[in-house]
């Protein structure tokens, strides 16, 4: 993410390096600093329009889920107020969903290569997405593997560079661990134990084949990070990993979109 960080602010830089100003005491240099979140909210609504025809939602239904992202709570919490980073790596989770949903398993690779480094939350939705298309062991063990390549890159890079105190992978990691549930003398991390039976489940299930089978995929998705969210130690921003995902449910919950609404609605104002 600070990659991210470094060519948004490359201007800025340049400025401070060659000009000699202060770029934290111009009100315009602050408000581009800010703005770094707006060009991928904008792609982030144009994915997810795409991912909703991807599941062949009508045109009515892909404006209301597009019009729920924008509208909620949690959005308005995460983004506008708090200006967090984590629709970076939602953007990059979005358009291997797309690639999923296509069969274009190598674009699905990549994007979720491309996500995983930001933080591990897009290794929750692949783990149980690869487990319902691949079925082959060594072919569910190499596919991990070209997904976390960038990520165990990056952790190679910057042990060689003496980058070994505290780091926010460790820092998640002990999220999941926080939560336990008693056995014998010790415990099992809630997370683990959730994460375990709901894989095992998605394992034995059939390939998704038909369009009906594919728009549960966004629930698939909304399960695997409410595992997360449940059974981890977490902060409320993070629920904007969740609202894409509670938008289509909710569009697509038919005679009972009406309940599903006033679900949401309370969902989004709790967190």
């Amino acid at each position: 993410v600070y990659l991210v960080f470094a060519i948004w602010n490359l201007p800025l830089w340049l400025i401070e390096h060659f000009k000699g100003i202060n770029v934290f005491e111009s009100v315009w240099a602050l408000v581009w600093i800010k703005a770094m979140l707006i060009p991928f909210v904008a792609v982030m609504c144009v994915l997810l329009k795409k991912l909703c025809s991807a599941m062949q939602f009508e045109k009515d239904a892909t404006v209301k889920c597009i019009a729920l992202f924008l509208s909620s709570p949690v959005f308005f919490f995460a983004i506008v107020f708090m200006s967090q980073y984590d629709i970076i790596p939602l953007t990059f989770i979005t358009a291997a969903l797309i690639c999923y949903l296509d069969g274009n398993m190598r674009g699905f690779i990549i994007w979720m290569a491309i996500a995983m480094p930001f933080k591990l939350f897009a290794l929750f939705i692949f783990v149980p997405l690869l487990l319902i298309k691949e079925k082959k062991l060594s072919r569910i063990i190499l596919l991990s593997a070209l997904a976390m390549s960038i990520l165990l890159a990056f952790r190679l890079v910057f042990r060689q560079n003496g980058a070994d105190g505290p780091s926010a992978q460790g820092t998640f990691i002990g999220f999941i661990m926080r939560n336990n549930l008693p056995f014998f003398y010790s415990g099992v991390p809630v997370f683990f134990a959730a994460e375990l039976i709901f894989c095992t489940m998605l394992y034995y299930k059939g390939i998704l084949r038909d369009t009906e089978e594919k728009t549960k995929v966004a629930f698939i998705c909304l399960v695997a990070m409410m595992i997360f969210f449940l059974g981890s130690y977490t902060h409320p921003q993070w629920a904007i990993l969740l609202l894409p995902f509670m938008c289509i449910c909710t569009v697509n919950s038919g005679e009972y979109e009406g309940h599903m609404t006033v679900l949401y609605s309370f969902i989004s104002l709790g967190m």
